[in-house]
């Protein structure tokens, strides 16, 4: 016990050595102050002691929503999952490789500890940079938001484990490249290279989920216009037949007629293409799935934070009551519905699906890491 607080008082002096991690913490401060300058009164919105005239006022959106809000979409949506992750990952990047040089691990392990044990405990260690710099950012957020708009949110104190969980996501590549080769510089190339492809392939999935989604929603609306349009057909005979005064004529029927039979076509056209969407989108699920979920992983508490309808509403435009007025403009109009499916499906994956699958990840790459730790010849 004693050897592995040395190693973590060890590697918190590592990092307050670093440049980089002052400036972080102070480009975190920065942005905590912005968030608290920014503000929502009666008339709009407010910088500092400046009124902004705005269509959003504190009479549409209450001032917790709203900082809710900007927490979500910008502090952690923005900062902590871009700027201040890429810091930490440049920060942290040659902590392995430094570790791992001529010279330095000899020290170390000539301690009486295992190497395993040993590899494990500088792995945990030198993620205290991220947990420092989310802690202190959500901290200060969380006193803005009680302070400004009036309600006290500790939940989100849970950011700091998410965020700390999409670092060690990415981490667990940069340590393993960092201990095979003992290259900072192939360390941040490669986090950075498996940044960009787990990306892609996340997107990738939610572009085919929203094209099945698309083709399921027109057709169901086709579906439902070749129903009507059949029984029409069905009403306007029989009342032909039974000479009824204002019955359409035959001419009319067969104009129905061609419209059932241009509708039909486009309905086999749409359940042509569901079937291709369908197969395209369960090919980029199985892809997604092993690949850590890093915009995933942090949207569950952009979730929790945005979850109220009439937010939703206001800011999105979208009502949890169906979207009517979007179905009844027709096939054209209906990206708010669409969206909304998709937003569900997405949702409806839940925590276990999103951090599961990612952690597994996570523990195959810290594994092999291991593993080429306590076998190599130092």
């Amino acid at each position: 016990m004693r050897q592995t607080l040395a190693i973590f008082v060890d590697s918190y002096r590592e990092l307050n050595y670093k440049k980089m991690f002052w400036i972080s913490m102070s480009l975190s401060a920065i942005v905590v102050l912005l968030f608290a300058a920014v503000g929502i009164n009666e008339q709009g919105l407010t910088l500092l002691w400046f009124d902004v005239p705005a269509f959003i006022n504190s009479t549409i959106i209450p001032p917790d929503t709203f900082y809710k809000f900007v927490f979500a979409t910008l502090g952690v949506g923005t900062w902590l999952s871009l700027g201040a992750m890429g810091l930490a990952f440049i920060s942290t990047a040659s902590i392995m490789p430094d570790f791992v040089s001529a010279g330095s691990i000899e020290l170390t392990l000539s301690r009486p500890m295992s190497r395993i044990r040993l590899f494990l405990t500088k792995y945990l260690a030198a993620m205290m940079f991220v947990v420092l710099q989310v802690t202190v950012f959500t901290v200060a957020s969380i006193l803005v938001i009680g302070i400004r708009g009036k309600e006290w949110i500790p939940g989100l104190l849970l950011t700091i484990p998410l965020t700390t969980l999409v670092f060690s996501y990415m981490f667990s590549i940069s340590v393993f490249v960092g201990v095979l080769t003992r290259s900072t510089i192939a360390a941040v190339l490669a986090v950075g290279v498996c940044w960009f492809v787990f990306f892609g392939v996340n997107a990738f999935e939610v572009v085919t989920l929203q094209l099945r989604v698309q083709d399921e929603v027109n057709l169901r609306q086709v579906s439902k216009e070749v129903e009507v349009r059949t029984v029409q057909i069905a009403k306007e005979e029989g009342r032909l037949a039974a000479g009824e005064a204002g019955a359409r004529t035959a001419e009319g029927i067969e104009g129905l007629r061609r419209t059932l039979a241009l509708k039909q076509d486009e309905q086999k056209r749409l359940s042509e293409s569901v079937v291709t969407k369908v197969w395209w989108h369960r090919l980029s699920f199985v892809l997604k799935t092993p690949v850590p979920k890093n915009a995933d992983t942090l949207a569950l508490l952009e979730h929790a934070l945005t979850e109220s309808g009439a937010f939703r509403k206001v800011m999105f435009g979208v009502d949890d009551d169906g979207d009517a007025e979007s179905r009844r403009r027709g096939m054209g109009a209906n990206q708010r519905l669409i969206d909304k499916e998709v937003e569900q499906v997405l949702r409806s994956r839940g925590w276990v699906y999103v951090i599961g699958t990612s952690l597994l990840f996570e523990i195959v790459m810290v594994g092999l890491t291991a593993l080429i730790f306590w076998r190599r010849d130092f």
